[in-house]
């Protein structure tokens, strides 16, 4: 017979403060939960009822060898990451007692530790599903942590090994799921391009008075992203291994990033240039907007600066690649006034977007350049920020986050010569 896992719940306020890591790496100073600063709910702290799914009471962990080892390798994981959470804790608490670490080494413990706790909190994830694929009726306290992962990963546009996850719990639900978590599942689900459930959950997602954009974005293109998605999963598969790689430290930790230099290869050597010259360092990530993109790349952060040159567009290459989530595009020059968006052509500098869901872009207008294949939930922190929005007179405007220093760790044998448009 399978076990009832026993409560070994993490406090709510624990869970919310590591789920909201980027926090802890702002500009100013930020607070972050203790254990004792909340109780866990009654759902958390009672043991589930061992008469369960036929379950004999009296049954424990002890009387099943597998339940046995998944809880071992639970308490293990849950372990490891709180273990991460205290290293964090413990820096800042130095730093706001004026310990020996400078501003600048307190941030860098914190940027360091927020990648490790973050993995680790993927690698809990995991074996909370593995527990409640053993046994579906195993924990409250395994679904409450299901319910609230999905639920904050989807806020921040997190959607990493969320497929899952999402179809367990609306099993858990079932009639009570509601149109805000087929939203989440429906983006969760286009990333991992399940497109057939991605389309019954933003179905339902649009069951609402106010639908997100997002949503209706990602319905109307499926059958396109769904194309677009397949064609990219062949091209993945066939990459060399040899392709740049460029790595990017922010303000809330690292990225690595693949560039597709046989597909755009002019953008590339651009890119590389520029990372060389340092041209990226310090500058921020100055539009953040939800369910679409980062974008960088101005030295003045406002989005009118560029490097001083422009490029040719690449995006009629004849295997150009698809604008997925994690796909970096090159950002291009508006077109003065008008009214449907439309660039200006070869106008490419060196701002750049960090796509944070697939979006479906003008056929041959925007270049996608490369793709973040490590660190992409710090781009899921980062702060959001839009200027070409009107912010009310009181409104307190949180500083953007950025990237501190970019460099390149391997490049083809060869000069990365750049060809410019002629001005």
């Amino acid at each position: 017979m399978r076990t009832i896992f026993r409560n070994r719940p993490l406090p709510v306020a624990v869970i919310v403060a590591a789920l909201s890591l980027g926090c802890l790496v702002a500009e100013g100073p930020a607070a972050v939960a203790q254990d004792g600063d909340a109780q866990p709910s009654a759902a958390e702290t009672a043991d589930p009822p061992a008469e369960a799914e036929g379950q004999p009471a009296g049954e424990t962990v002890d009387d099943d060898p597998v339940g046995r080892e998944l809880l071992a390798e639970y308490e293990k994981r849950r372990t490891t990451w709180a273990e991460s959470m205290v290293t964090l804790r413990d820096a800042q608490i130095r730093f706001h007692n004026g310990g020996e670490e400078t501003e600048e080494q307190y941030r860098q413990i914190v940027r360091e530790q927020l990648t490790v706790a973050r993995s680790r909190y993927d690698e809990l994830l995991e074996q909370v599903v593995k527990m409640l694929q053993y046994n579906p009726n195993g924990g409250d306290f395994l679904k409450s942590f299901l319910a609230q992962t999905v639920a904050h990963r989807g806020h921040v546009d997190w959607y990493e090994n969320l497929a899952k996850p999402v179809e367990m719990l609306e099993e858990f639900l079932s009639e009570r799921v509601d149109s805000e978590f087929h939203s989440i599942a429906g983006r969760a689900q286009v990333v991992a391009g399940n497109f057939e459930q991605a389309s019954r959950h933003l179905q339902l997602a649009l069951q609402t008075e106010k639908p997100l954009d997002c949503d209706l974005r990602l319905l109307g293109t499926l059958d396109r992203l769904a194309a677009a998605w397949n064609a990219e999963q062949e091209r993945l598969a066939s990459d060399p291994d040899d392709l740049p790689l460029v790595e990017i430290e922010t303000t809330r930790g690292k990225m690595l990033i693949e560039l597709y230099e046989d597909q755009a290869p002019n953008t590339v050597a651009n890119f590389i240039q520029l990372v060389d010259q340092g041209f990226y360092d310090e500058l921020p990530f100055y539009q953040v907007v939800d369910h679409l993109f980062a974008m960088t790349g101005d030295p003045y952060g406002d989005g009118s600066g560029d490097s001083g040159h422009h490029i040719a567009d690449e995006a009629d290459h004849p295997d150009a690649r698809s604008p997925l989530r994690g796909s970096l595009v090159m950002a291009k020059l508006p077109v003065p006034g008008d009214p449907q968006g439309r660039t200006v052509d070869d106008s490419a500098s060196s701002q750049f977007m960090i796509l944070l869901l697939p979006l479906e872009l003008p056929a041959g207008k925007y270049t996608t350049f490369g793709r973040v294949i490590e660190g992409l939930p710090a781009v899921s922190y980062f702060t959001r920020l839009d200027p070409t929005k009107k912010t009310d007179k009181n409104e307190v405007k949180m500083p953007p986050d950025r990237i501190l220093t970019a460099k390149v760790v391997r490049k083809r044998d060869h000069d990365y010569e750049v060809k410019y448009v002629e001005e």
